[in-house]
């Protein structure tokens, strides 16, 4: 009896068959004008239902820019990673957590629901999830928050999520890799070096969380762009064996003695690669302070009566005239000795 003969399935081919691929594969064009169709519903549908429940002008609401949107997200997307460190999750715990926020955010505007409400949902669900669960108690006191503010957004987030919650990336792929180099290219990944390339190759992932890299590349592709930019000497080595290439001097096309396809292949891997580690390293960051005074427009939007307040507030204020200068001091004969030290500030 013959015994058909299988071609091996890629970890890329499981990926394309997963339901995050199918549901969350998305261009980078699909995904602007998915989110830009979510921030112009939120601009027409929000002011006016806030003004209503406020009993405020709807003039006198102020929307957050496009950009200002995604600032936020941002934002709040450090913060989620830090909340998970705080709370000594693992880092796929985390990376779980981010990707339901980044993926909320593609469904919802910040505008209709708070970043604030959604990411302690988040790092909740992604923990149960990833079999790591954090008490309810324990994630209310550390946030200050009561049990209904966390639960009551669970399945709203859910929803978004098209309860897709198994979450594939780059993570996984890398222990893998690893492995393999170990087995490839043993004489160029001795055991003292792999825990350093280990911990950058880590570092490069941890940074794909904050990107779009995982609506644009399959985990693999993730993990070997996070291990050329921990180490690009070492991962073009690698590739070359991998696709039977021993030198470089054999990635030129005109070479006859080597498989035409192969380098073509390998061609087409690193552009790939070079793409969605480009995408890595260009992703904004947004410093503490842009990111609050974005947050406090937002805190404004959900209440426009206390902006109102305020800004009744700062006109009613008596001005200030300014105090008459006091005349100036004799001058103090210069000192001889050495400068009195400056006396440290209790706060400094």
């Amino acid at each position: 009896m013959t015994v058909p003969a299988y071609e091996p399935i890629s970890d890329d081919d499981l990926y394309r068959h997963s339901s995050q691929f199918r549901i969350w594969s998305l261009t980078p064009e699909e995904l602007e004008s998915k989110r830009r169709a979510v921030y112009e519903r939120a601009c027409r549908n929000v002011p006016g239902a806030i003004a209503k429940d406020k009993n405020v002008p709807e003039t006198s609401i102020e929307v957050l820019s496009y950009e200002e949107e995604q600032q936020l997200i941002q934002y709040y997307s450090t913060k989620l990673l830090l909340l998970g460190d705080g709370l000594q999750q693992p880092t796929q715990v985390s990376a779980t957590a981010l990707s339901y926020f980044r993926k909320f955010y593609t469904v919802h505007s910040t505008m209709e629901h708070h970043p604030k409400d959604i990411f302690s949902t988040c790092i909740f669900l992604a923990a149960k999830v990833e079999n790591n669960l954090i008490k309810i108690d324990y994630l209310c006191k550390v946030l200050r928050k009561n049990q209904k503010e966390i639960l009551d957004c669970e399945f709203l987030v859910l929803q978004s999520l098209s309860f897709t919650l198994l979450v594939h990336n780059g993570y996984r792929p890398m222990r893998g890799l690893l492995l393999d180099i170990q087995a490839v290219i043993p004489h160029l990944a001795p055991p003292e070096a792999l825990e350093p390339l280990r911990l950058k190759t880590k570092k490069a992932i941890i940074d794909s969380f904050f990107s779009d890299v995982q609506f644009h590349f399959t985990p693999p592709q993730i993990a070997l762009a996070a291990l050329m930019t921990a180490d690009e000497t070492l991962t073009m080595e690698y590739l070359k064996k991998k696709f039977g290439h021993d030198g470089i001097e054999l990635l030129r096309k005109d070479n006859p003695v080597i498989d035409t396809k192969g380098v073509s292949d390998l061609q087409m891997l690193l552009e790939i690669i070079e793409e969605c580690r480009k995408m890595i390293q260009s992703v904004p960051q947004v410093p503490d302070q842009m990111g609050k005074a974005t947050d406090r427009k937002l805190y404004y939007l959900y209440n426009p009566d206390k902006q109102a307040k305020r800004k009744l507030a700062r006109a009613e204020a008596p001005e200030v005239s300014p105090a008459p200068s006091a005349p100036s001091a004799p001058t103090a004969p210069a000192s001889t000795g050495s400068p009195e030290p400056k006396r440290q500030k209790m706060d400094d």
